[in-house]
């Protein structure tokens, strides 16, 4: 007559180590949520080390590397409502992910492909993200003028990503003159 074996107390794990080698729980760990244990301690490390790397290669990396992810998701959702034969196949899932399939398909996310997405669609969704203020004198500007703002943002942030790559930086407030000096004795 076989017993049935509770394995979440600690007396019937010391039972479980007593029986015989050959016995069902053998090959099996004694505490199975152990190993579901590590594989989310494994998973919550991926997850931290693709912040970190995200982090770095949002000023280290190109262009589409410096969107943030709520964007590229908008962008896919955007392509998918414009030829769902096309791009209905990429899942979603991390930005990379979506930037490499994308890739395959043809699509390079650079300026002047932003540039055709807020045309298309409401661009007061990525001001934070931009910094773009749409208000002037306390009146908000239409969205016209906001999309032009926004393409200035993108071609400015496409110059500083290429600058960047180049070993000068962007030195905001300064004239371009003394920029230069600046970078000069670098």
């Amino acid at each position: 007559m076989k017993k049935l074996i509770n394995q979440n107390d600690k007396l019937n794990e010391e039972l479980i180590n007593t029986i015989e080698a050959n016995f069902v729980f053998e090959k099996k760990p004694i505490n199975r949520f152990s190993a579901v244990k590590k594989e989310s301690d494994i998973s919550q490390r991926n997850k931290q080390n693709l912040l970190e790397k995200r982090s770095i290669k949002r000023v280290l990396g190109n262009f589409e590397e410096s969107i943030s992810p709520n964007m590229i998701q908008k962008i896919l959702t955007w392509l998918k409502k414009k030829d769902k034969d096309k791009y209905g196949r990429i899942k979603r899932g991390i930005k990379e992910e979506i930037i490499i399939e994308l890739s395959k398909c043809g699509i390079t996310i650079n300026p002047e492909f932003l540039c055709e997405f807020i045309d298309n669609n409401n661009p007061m969704n990525f001001i934070k993200e931009w910094k773009i203020k749409p208000y002037i004198n306390g009146k908000r500007m239409k969205n016209t003028e906001i999309r032009k703002l926004f393409k200035e943002a993108f071609y400015k942030r496409e110059r500083d990503c290429v600058r960047f790559k180049i070993i000068s930086p962007s030195l905001n407030s300064l004239p371009q003159n003394i920029e230069t000096m600046i970078i000069s004795y670098l």
